[in-house]
């Protein structure tokens, strides 16, 4: 995938993309595994591991492996502990969430609270968060980082839960009362301070200097960034079996997208209201859901979010040039685009 030159040649495909994912995942899978079995009560380690054993991309773990190889190639199984540990705290967060957000499916199953009940599935978070830090402390570099790892990775869990409230706040705030720029701060917050997180401990892990330990933390960022405003594009234009959730929740559940606040912002006093009859209404019908649909077509807001999550993968690519040739970097540059081109 990179040229003899050196050049910055053409990106990884979404074929290379899965297949060098693929060729992670078994030691991520098998770690995961391990430490999901540590313990005593049976319906504890059933319920801790419902969300992890369901699947998932472990975008998390993947990034900070392939970081590590791009700076420093054959380091990538020193990372392995911290990537996991941050994927553990991803799945903690999903179970509060839906929780927090009353959703019924995640990943194309039950979520854990259905199958369980609140009390259980609050209690197998906060093991699911325990877990993650013992598991961090187990990668394989001096105590200097390890502690520092360990001290970023509690702020950023510290931040996501900042960027929750964020989201839970902007849902009692009257429609349109919400700026974009509040919007990216949530966003940053509680969905790309993970992926920052993830590089940053690849890089920190393989032995980078603090100006490309940086520059490997913005690339994330800015490219969680865009994940998310692509996210909310798929909560409306996916197919909820390969979504894996309610397809729509976010405008049934008054959700300030970037689509929803644009909409808002610039619709008609008639779409206004043809809007407003599904957006916050988790009783909305299919009608209604389509009707507020063509409004975000009519208004722009559906082309406004998909050139805003463009952007932001153009600006993360760009933070690769710190980089020096070689097939994880063409990796993670395929990876930015394969997040933000993705159907599910």
């Amino acid at each position: 995938m990179v040229g003899e030159d050196g050049a910055w040649p053409p990106r990884a495909t979404p074929l290379e993309v899965k297949a060098y994912m693929a060729s992670r995942l078994d030691d991520i899978e098998r770690y995961l595994e391990e430490q999901l079995a540590i313990g005593q009560h049976p319906e504890v380690l059933k319920a801790i591991a419902y969300y992890p054993s369901a699947g998932g991309k472990r975008l998390r773990p993947v990034l900070t492996l392939a970081v590590a190889d791009a700076v420093s190639p054959g380091s990538s199984w020193r990372a392995l502990p911290f990537g996991c540990g941050l994927e553990l705290v991803h799945n903690f967060t999903l179970i509060h969430d839906d929780l927090m957000d009353k959703d019924s499916v995640r990943r194309g199953r039950p979520t854990l609270h259905t199958v369980w009940n609140e009390a259980s599935a609050i209690n197998a978070g906060d093991i699911l968060f325990a877990l993650s830090f013992e598991v961090m402390t187990r990668t394989e570099a001096d105590d200097a980082t390890v502690r520092t790892l360990v001290q970023e990775a509690a702020r950023t869990v510290f931040e996501i839960g900042e960027g929750q409230q964020w989201d839970m706040d902007f849902e009692e705030v009257e429609p349109g009362g919400v700026t974009e720029a509040e919007y990216l701060r949530m966003v940053e917050f509680k969905t790309a301070r993970l992926f920052e997180m993830a590089a940053k401990g690849g890089a920190r892990v393989a032995g980078a200097d603090d100006a490309l330990t940086e520059a490997m933390g913005m690339f994330a960022r800015e490219m969680g960034i865009g994940f998310q405003i692509w996210d909310d594009y798929l909560d409306i234009f996916a197919d909820q079996d390969k979504l894996g959730k309610d397809v729509g929740s976010d405008i049934r559940n008054g959700k300030h997208t970037i689509m929803a606040i644009r909409t808002l912002g610039s619709a008609g006093a008639e779409d206004r209201a043809t809007f407003l009859q599904a957006f916050g209404n988790v009783e909305a019908t299919g009608e209604e859901m389509e009707a507020a649909i063509d409004v975000m077509q009519r208004t722009g807001a559906i082309d406004h979010a998909r050139s805003m999550a463009e952007d932001y993968a153009a600006r993360a690519e760009d933070r690769l040039r710190a980089l020096p040739p070689s097939e994880h970097r063409e990796f993670l540059r395929g990876l930015i685009h394969y997040m933000i081109a993705r159907d599910h």
